[in-house]
């Protein structure tokens, strides 16, 4: 399956770390992971993109923009994405 997380930023933290592991062990299964992180990438993007992972980031401002709703839809379309 293709999975893409949807994430505020691959910062150091533990849901983060808990997050990448879980797309790690999907990997390794089989599965096509992507993250695509709302504000920011964060500094364990690099680890994650080490295995291979493709990173999207869409640099939201602080508030509510529907505009990311649009920008993850079309992401969802131009990488087959069959869970989010």
């Amino acid at each position: 399956m293709r999975i893409l997380f949807v994430v505020l930023s691959l910062d150091v933290g533990g849901l983060d770390r808990m997050v990448i592991q879980l797309a790690r062990e999907l990997i390794k299964r089989g599965h096509e992971i992507k993250f695509c992180c709302l504000e920011r990438e964060g500094e364990l993007a690099a680890s994650i993109k080490a295995n291979g992972v493709e990173v999207f980031c869409l640099d939201k401002e602080d508030g509510i923009k529907l505009s990311i709703a649009w920008k993850i839809a079309k992401l969802v379309r131009q990488n087959n994405i069959q869970i989010i």
